[in-house]
């Protein structure tokens, strides 16, 4: 489970705005340990992209045989997220200058 979530930090001052996205997707792609050497079961991915803006990440299925150099990753759908403590949307004992959004099992449009 998590434990708390900070929109910006614990006892951090925020300059601007945070957002904070919990359970937002349908479907998520983990890291799928897979032995190199090994045939590639069905639902491997591999990802190029950085993750930012210009350049997302992309997932492609991948086949033949493991490299002990490619992380794969599969596919899994969001049921949920299992929370045990706090959520702050700007931070833990922090002063945020700008806003602070939650936002929690829905798809931010």
């Amino acid at each position: 489970g998590i434990f708390n979530v900070f929109g910006g930090g614990n006892a951090a001052q925020v300059i601007g705005n945070t957002t904070v996205n919990i359970g937002i997707l349908e479907e998520v792609y983990v890291v799928k340990e897979v032995k190199a050497g090994t045939t590639l079961p069905a639902g491997c991915y591999t990802r190029t992209g950085d993750g930012t803006t210009a350049n997302p990440f992309v997932y492609t299925t991948a086949s033949g045989t493991a490299s002990a150099d490619e992380t794969y990753y599969e596919k899994m759908t969001v049921l949920g997220a299992d929370i045990r403590g706090n959520v702050y949307g700007g931070g833990n004992n922090a002063e945020v200058t700008g806003n602070a959004n939650v936002n929690i099992g829905r798809k931010v449009e």
